[in-house]
């Protein structure tokens, strides 16, 4: 326009691509974002209208950006993410050293609190060593008040457990007890505590079975039966 003779010109760009309005940091908005059209206004002298960005005709135009203006805007934005990622990656990192102490302090506080739990676990561990004696005691103190309380019961219930109520056994103890001279006694205590009627037949194999023994058992029995219903025993 120079070279043509005006002294004045100046280029407007008008009309942009559909990614005009599009954010700064899109790469679509520098290929289809540009302006399309040129408007060229030029004079031979100096104009005589105003030509600034603030005149009125200026913001009815449809202006858009060149590409080298689009180019810089797409670089400022992605410089602008940049330091939006930098620091947010500042942020982090602290986030992160305050979680590695935090961390750090909670391990301290679980090995504290672990020490002061195998100290009162080693206080109980030896109040058990030294209560389970006494524990026993009780237990076996229980048993003997229930024992004291129900001695039949407690009688029967140790001779069933020791397990003297079988045949063989029986017969091994009534063998022994006439061995030493106790059998009639024993019955008559066996027949007194647990209320049955016990037989007091001679064993075949007792050496000393015949008729003045037999006569000796009855009457023992008899002076037995007499002292255990509270009458004075006959003379023999």
């Amino acid at each position: 326009m120079r070279q043509a003779g005006f002294a004045w010109s100046t280029a407007i760009y008008l009309n942009g691509g559909p990614e005009t309005d599009s954010q700064h940091d899109r790469i679509t908005r520098v290929f289809q974002g540009v302006a399309q059209d040129v408007c060229v206004l030029a004079s031979p002298a100096s104009p005589i209208f105003s030509v600034a960005p603030d005149a009125r005709w200026w913001g009815r135009m449809h202006r858009a950006p060149t590409t080298l203006e689009a180019l810089h805007q797409f670089n400022g934005a992605l410089q602008l993410k940049l330091q939006q990622l930098h620091q947010c990656n500042e942020e982090l990192e602290l986030m992160l050293q305050r979680y590695h102490h935090i961390q750090l302090l909670n391990e301290d506080r679980l090995t504290l609190h672990e020490a002061r739990f195998q100290r009162i676990a080693r206080v109980y561990r030896g109040l058990r060593w030294w209560l389970a004696p006494l524990l026993l005691l009780r237990r076996l103190v229980l048993r003997l008040s229930v024992a004291g309380r129900r001695p039949r019961q407690t009688l029967q219930r140790a001779i069933h457990v020791s397990g003297l109520t079988s045949r063989r056994s029986r017969a091994l103890l009534s063998t022994v007890l006439n061995r030493l001279g106790l059998y009639h006694l024993s019955l008559a205590l066996y027949q007194r505590l647990f209320r049955v009627q016990a037989s007091s037949r001679a064993f075949p194999h007792n050496p000393a079975s015949g008729r003045l023994w037999l006569k000796r058992s009855q009457q023992i029995e008899a002076d037995l039966a007499r002292l255990c219903a509270g009458h004075p025993a006959q003379e023999p």
